[in-house]
């Protein structure tokens, strides 16, 4: 997960699906457990393997999501309009679309006018939910900073 997120830039654009990586963890950590068991291991072996097993599953359909659906987008990211509301969430112009919030991101948002407007770019792949690739950003946020900071007309 953490090396996912330093490669890939594209992230979830609601809250990700907690419930199924924890539902995908328990089914792996049930079912190596029963494997385990039937080849005669010693019990506590057993449990520790099939639980480790279960998390390492578990966390790794986080980031396994993103990338199940990205493989499966067939028209790849596209730019949406949106427009920044006094909390720094970002409506979009059209209804079809999530919502987007950047909490972490509050105090780069912080920095642009109510009524900002950005053009993100989604992608909805097989899996049916929405991802937002944040690259764009960060390397805008990136530029206005470091452009406005040294006196630059970028």
């Amino acid at each position: 997960m953490i090396v996912d997120s330093m490669v890939h830039t594209e992230v979830y654009t609601g809250r990700p699906f907690y419930e199924s990586f924890i539902f995908i963890a328990v089914v792996t950590g049930a079912l190596s457990y029963l494997w385990l068991k039937k080849s005669h291991a010693p019990r506590k072996e057993t449990m520790v393997l099939a639980v480790l097993l279960g998390a390492v599953v578990g966390f790794a359909a986080y980031p396994g999501a993103l990338r199940l659906n990205q493989l499966t987008d067939q028209q790849g990211l596209q730019s949406y309009d949106y427009q920044m509301q006094a909390d720094y969430s970002f409506i979009p112009d059209r209804k079809d679309l999530p919502v987007l919030t950047f909490p972490r991101e509050r105090n780069m948002w912080s920095r642009y006018p109510k009524g900002y407007r950005y053009a993100f770019r989604l992608r909805k792949g097989g899996l049916g939910f929405y991802q937002v690739d944040l690259a764009p950003v960060y390397e805008k946020f990136q530029q206005d900073w470091y452009g406005k900071k040294t006196g630059s007309s970028k």
